[in-house]
């Protein structure tokens, strides 16, 4: 054990500069940890869950736009198909 002496010059240490620096070391430790081991965790779920929705979303918007685009062309055949018929004059009006 260190005699009163050691312990009188070592005291301003202990509570000075030093404990200012462990305390700093603790507390940046304790951010590190919740920040690795509680918020990344939740961020990187949110993030791969808006992932997924985003990868739905387009997969949706793709069905639909290849419904939009039969459509289109079930349309356009129509209008041709009309086209043709006007002439050539093959068609009838009933009165």
């Amino acid at each position: 054990m260190p005699d009163a002496a050691t312990m009188q010059a070592l005291l301003p240490l202990l509570s000075g500069p030093a404990s200012a620096v462990a305390v700093l070391m603790a507390v940046l430790g304790g951010a590190y940890r919740l920040l690795v081991v509680h918020i990344l965790p939740v961020v990187q779920s949110a993030i791969d869950r808006h992932l997924k929705q985003m990868d739905q979303l387009l997969t949706a918007q793709k069905a639909e736009a290849q419904s939009q685009m039969r459509a289109l062309k079930a349309l356009e055949d129509a209008v041709r198909a009309l086209e043709k018929r006007l002439a050539t004059g093959s068609f009838s009006v009933d009165a």
